[in-house]
This record gives C-alpha cells, sequence and structure tokens, in this order.
C-alpha cells in the first residue's frame, strides 16, 4: 500500500501493529510501529489517529519501566487525551482517560482514578457494549469497591 502511495489509513495500522507489538512484549517492534505512524502523520496530516499513537507511547514507556516511566507516561496520556478531546473522538478519549486513570490506580490512587474516570465513563449513552467502555465500567467499579 505505501509503496503505491496510498497512505490513507497507515497510522492507524501502525498503531494496530504496535499495540499487537506490545502486547506481546516486543517493545523495540512497537516503538518502530508508533514511530513511522508519528512520521507518516507529520508528512500527510492525517492526524486522525494520533491520540492513540501518543497513548501507546504511554503504554510503551510503562512496560519499559513503570517506576522510571511514569511522568513520561502521565505526559503521553494527558497528551492523548487533550488530542482526542480536541478532535471530537469519544473513543480514543475514553482509551487515553482510561490508561491514565489505570496509572493513578497503579500508584495507590484508586480513589482518585475511580472518581475520576467514573463520569467520564457515566457520560456515554451508546456503545455501551463495546469492550473500552466494559473495560472501563470494570475499572471504575474495582476501584470503587478498594476504597
Amino acid at each position: 500500500m505505501r509503496t503505491a502511495g496510498g497512505l490513507v489509513g497507515v497510522p492507524y495500522l501502525l498503531c494496530l501493529l504496535g499495540a499487537a507489538e506490545l502486547a506481546h512484549g516486543r517493545l523495540p517492534e512497537a516503538r518502530a510501529a508508533l514511530t513511522e505512524a508519528s512520521a507518516l502523520v507529520a508528512v500527510n496530516g492525517n492526524a486522525l489517529y494520533a491520540a492513540e499513537g501518543l497513548r501507546l507511547g504511554g503504554e510503551i514507556a510503562l512496560a519499559a519501566d513503570a517506576n522510571a516511566q511514569r511522568d513520561a507516561a502521565e505526559a503521553a496520556f494527558t497528551a492523548a487525551l487533550a488530542l482526542a478531546g480536541r478532535q471530537g473522538s469519544r473513543a480514543l478519549e475514553l482509551r487515553a482517560a482510561t490508561s491514565l486513570a489505570r496509572l493513578w490506580a497503579l500508584g495507590g490512587e484508586e480513589h482518585r482514578a475511580a472518581e475520576w474516570l467514573g463520569p467520564r465513563v457515566d457520560a456515554f449513552d451508546e456503545g455501551l457494549d463495546t469492550a473500552d467502555l466494559v473495560a472501563a465500567r470494570g475499572l471504575v467499579a474495582a476501584w470503587r469497591a478498594c476504597v
């Protein structure tokens, strides 16, 4: 596809590849996929899925070293949340919000995570059975049970 000049959708596909590599613990490959996605966004301006790339960058940082990379991950999640919000992408905004709340919970701040993510989850009135929303609701319920 890239050799034929068709770059629309490639950043999205590279984010999917990065997520798959991350899920299998292949951090260098995950980083490479996201770096390529980011470069394509810079070239062609198709930033539709850029928020997901930012979020995944934070997840990769945490997977590499959760203690040393906490601030970098939080900055990535916050940037992803802001970008998704500006783009009006509620699904990507939810993913970024869930990652940020999960980071806080990992640091022992379950109450903060639940109180912050809960209203964002409750604001959805459609797509209630999507995997991201089901997972976020489950996290909020578990964190509320901890406090």
